[in-house]
């Protein structure tokens, strides 16, 4: 079987490239090289074309026309230099024929061919392929993509299959108008939603979380079904080469509460994004705590929901610690750490308590989700317990996790 395997993003696509590389299968990536890991280059379309037969040939061409081009500039005779266009012409021609026989051949040759959903249009190198070449489309994290950006790849396979979680985050899509009119829905959840779980099949098992952890997401998005893999099902940071075991390091979660302790978020003008400084404190002394105990930072992410509180963590942080990666919700998904700081941001005393787009219930699953041995929650619970499902962390946490309140913190600090 001949396979197209496709992603929405450059590091989706590399990342099978290393996978599937490991597992010997043939594979070739399509893309410009600039735009690719340098680990997988070896794999690239520019790469392996360096070193098929008709390299030389293709050289060879390209030199004759240079030379070409250059004994023109020098002829004075009219006739001889229309002599010499139609013989440029002749091997422009050539060229484009020998490029294309070298790429359908190396194209050919591959097990999985890989791409970018845009990157596998009719205008690339797949036109030197018949259309029905591919038995197989595989395209994932397909619950992210647009879904035009997935039929560009989906109309040159036979069968194809759908991987990701549309219970994560959908298309990024800045219009509110497109947004409300369905461009927001994947092809993937629309064809669950069309077809229910006759075309779906779930993968249970899951590799990443401790399973405290992971029981909360589970619940609340996938019907109880999710299993933690016995590899990580209890693991731990103090687990960890070079990590102590204190406090900290021996809980897969802990909520700080900063409930009646003042830390408010910020007033700004910009009503889009939030602050919170008071939280930012909480999550530095938290960070400060990991490392002493021996976690590295390069092992811990901070996430935020929103770039105002990124910006402010990363002026507080990223000089101390370069090596950690600090980004909003939306920028984390698909990635892993060893240990997650979450913070809220939302402290206001309204009467609805606002927590904005922290209602988004599919934005909380992906932060909660990233974290391996460890998640620790900052916030305030009694402003973001108002939403039911974010009442439901706050319970599990509550029930199977370690609570502190933002006290303790500030004391010490």
């Amino acid at each position: 079987n001949m396979v197209l395997c496709c992603a929405g993003s450059n590091v989706a696509v590399d990342n099978l490239v290393e996978r599937l590389a490991k597992a010997k299968a043939k594979v070739l990536r399509l893309g410009h090289p600039a735009r690719l890991l340098e680990s997988i280059q070896k794999h690239s379309l520019d790469a392996v074309l360096a070193h098929s037969d008709n390299t030389n040939i293709i050289a060879d061409i390209r030199k004759d026309i240079d030379k070409a081009f250059m004994g023109m500039k020098k002829m004075n005779d009219k006739r001889d230099r229309i002599h010499l266009k139609r013989e440029v012409g002749e091997l422009r021609k050539e060229l484009r024929t020998r490029e294309a026989t070298a790429i359908a051949e190396v194209l050919k040759r591959a097990d999985v061919v890989l791409a970018t959903n845009t990157g596998a249009n009719d205008g690339g190198p797949l036109k030197n392929l018949p259309v029905d070449h591919f038995d197989w489309v595989v395209i994932d994290e397909c619950a992210q993509a647009l879904e035009s950006s997935c039929w560009i790849a989906l109309l040159r396979g036979r069968k194809c299959i759908l991987a990701g979680d549309y219970k994560q985050l959908p298309p990024t899509i800045k219009s509110h108008t497109a947004a409300s009119k369905g461009l927001s829905v994947s092809l993937m959840e629309r064809l669950i939603l069309k077809y229910g779980d006759s075309v779906v099949r779930m993968l249970t098992v899951q590799y990443r979380m401790n399973s405290n952890i992971m029981t909360w997401a589970s619940e609340q998005m996938y019907q109880g079904q999710l299993v933690a893999h016995s590899s990580v099902e209890k693991h731990l940071l103090k687990d960890l080469p070079g990590v102590a075991s204190v406090e900290e390091t021996s809980t897969p979660l802990l909520l700080i509460d900063t409930a009646g302790c003042g830390l408010s978020e910020m007033e700004v003008a910009d009503e889009q994004s939030k602050g919170n400084q008071g939280e930012v404190d909480i999550v530095e002394l938290h960070i400060k705590a990991l490392t002493e105990a021996g976690v590295k930072p390069k092992d811990i992410a901070v996430i935020a929901p929103y770039n105002l509180q990124v910006d402010l963590l990363r002026q507080r942080l990223s000089a101390r610690h370069p090596d950690l990666e600090i980004k909003s919700v939306d920028g984390f998904q698909g990635r892993e750490k060893e240990a997650v700081v979450l913070t809220l941001v939302r402290s206001n005393r309204k009467v609805t308590s606002e927590i904005g787009f922290l209602a988004e219930d599919r934005r909380i699953n992906v932060a909660v989700t990233r974290a391996r041995r460890h998640l620790a929650l900052v916030c305030d619970t009694q402003t973001v317990q108002t939403h039911g499902f974010l009442k439901t962390l706050i319970d599990h946490m509550t029930q199977h996790g370690d609570v502190r309140t933002a006290f303790e913190y500030l004391q010490v600090g």
